[in-house]
């Protein structure tokens, strides 16, 4: 179904939307979320997946705090304390993404977050597994900490991110389009939009 611009998505089947992780790729994802909310009037689907730089992106979407994904793109993400190619041994700070970005200066609101409907799921890979796992709002999951976790990349980050008294990381499997898609299905969604950056 394709649906008229201006125009809301017909929300008759359970819909999923599954973002693609990368890095500063996910600038693209965050565009294309701005444009299912501004144009399609998408707010409220019943799944939304989504692994690395793509979770924060999807915090705020699903705690309906629309304006804070452009303001957190266009003017707080483009700094040296977040990425610097000097500090080789962690050249992403991602604990000043999460610490001060997302929880100071532009306060991702778990409490919207834990209340929605939405189910919001947060992939991650396993440390000594190598497996995917998913964390999420509706089984009360620390959203902060994994998302921590799902933008830990072992040689940018440098760093294993412990919950519940297990490591876990992010690596390419974690932010692979493919097992997030099968996850949906696996809840039973049956209208995917993917967004790949």
């Amino acid at each position: 179904m394709v649906a008229q611009r201006g125009t809301c998505l017909s929300m008759n089947k359970k819909t999923a939307i599954i973002v693609s992780g990368g890095g500063m790729t996910c600038a693209y994802s965050a565009g294309v979320i701005l444009a299912l909310v501004d144009k399609y009037h998408l707010t409220k689907p019943d799944i939304v997946i989504g692994g690395s730089a793509s979770t924060g992106t999807l915090a705020y979407y699903v705690a309906g705090q629309y304006s804070s994904i452009r303001r957190v793109w266009c003017e707080l993400l483009p700094t040296r304390k977040l990425i610097s190619l000097l500090r080789f041994w962690r050249f992403v700070n991602v604990d000043y993404l999460i610490d001060e970005i997302f929880c100071k200066k532009e306060p991702i609101s778990l409490k919207r977050i834990y209340s929605s409907r939405i189910n919001y799921l947060i992939a991650v890979t396993e440390w000594k597994t190598g497996k995917v796992e998913y964390f999420s709002n509706k089984s009360r999951d620390d959203i902060i900490e994994a998302m921590r976790a799902s933008m830990a990349v072992p040689i940018a980050y440098n760093k294993r991110v412990c919950i519940k008294g297990k490591n876990y990381c992010d690596t390419f499997i974690s932010s692979q389009i493919e097992n997030n898609v099968y996850k949906a299905i696996e809840l039973g969604a049956e209208r995917l939009i993917i967004i790949a950056g």
